[in-house]
């Protein structure tokens, strides 16, 4: 057995194939992912933001993470908080895409339109709410062999979902298995937090010594937090105080 099934091919792979005589593979097809952030305060990140505006960072940060795995995007833009626009670009997106990433519009507010959305495509929402902390609601829902995800409209809060959700999703379209890096460290200071009614993912800075340091967190709207990160701690439900050298698990930021 020179490679076996599932495995994403690497440099090496390609050398052992070589190798062995092996110039042609049968592989899984790239699935089609298609992005649409919703909010009518977003603007792009090439126009000024007025008051009550911010730029769409969503968008641009999923692409990239998509692009890291090896995946295209379509970016299919920004949406104004309206039910029947949202509804048709939606709609229409179905016809191009195998997945859809919606940012936004996944909690309970006024104009938080993506569940009745879906429903109304005729999806099967299958998930509604992860029990993470940065990270939660999100939707997962199916139809066929369409799938969407609704995240949240959060920079922090994107990012963690589709590392811990969407990017496990992805490998199971391609008929492989995701496994994180984890690994476990002492903290360099005591951590607190305020509520420990979900399980808690904080970014942190961990060194070659597996000394761990929080990094300034303030919440799910942070996105330049990410920028001093490497792994994201891990904090069971339950659990608002760790001492000085507790030892804790992180998963890498790879």
């Amino acid at each position: 057995m020179l490679i076996n099934k599932g495995v994403r091919i690497s440099p090496a792979h390609i050398g052992t194939m070589a190798s062995a005589g092996y110039h042609e593979l049968t592989v899984s097809k790239m699935p089609v992912v298609g992005i649409m952030a919703t909010g009518t305060e977003l603007v792009e990140p090439t126009e000024s933001a007025g008051a009550g505006q911010i730029r769409n960072s969503n968008s641009y940060q999923l692409m990239a993470q998509l692009n890291a795995l090896g995946i295209s995007s379509n970016y299919l833009g920004i949406f104004t908080d309206d039910f029947e626009e949202i509804t048709k670009n939606f709609e229409a997106a179905l016809n191009n895409n195998d997945l859809i990433m919606i940012t936004g519009g996944a909690s309970q507010g006024d104009f938080d339109f993506v569940p009745a959305i879906l429903q109304s495509q005729g999806f099967e929402v299958l998930v509604q709410n992860t029990g993470i902390q940065p990270g939660n609601p999100m939707t997962f829902s199916k139809k066929r062999t369409k799938y969407c995800f609704g995240l949240s409209g959060n920079p922090v809060s994107s990012f963690v979902q589709f590392e811990l959700f969407v990017k496990p999703f992805l490998y199971k379209l391609l008929g492989s298995s995701y496994q994180p890096t984890k690994m476990r460290g002492k903290l360099a200071k005591a951590f607190n937090r305020k509520k420990g009614h979900r399980f808690g993912i904080i970014p942190v800075k961990m060194d070659a010594n597996n000394r761990i340091t929080e990094i300034g967190f303030h919440g799910s709207a942070q996105i330049n937090a990410l920028t001093f990160a490497n792994a994201l701690m891990e904090i069971p439900k339950g659990i608002t105080h760790l001492k000085e050298a507790a030892e804790v698990t992180v998963r890498l930021m790879e």
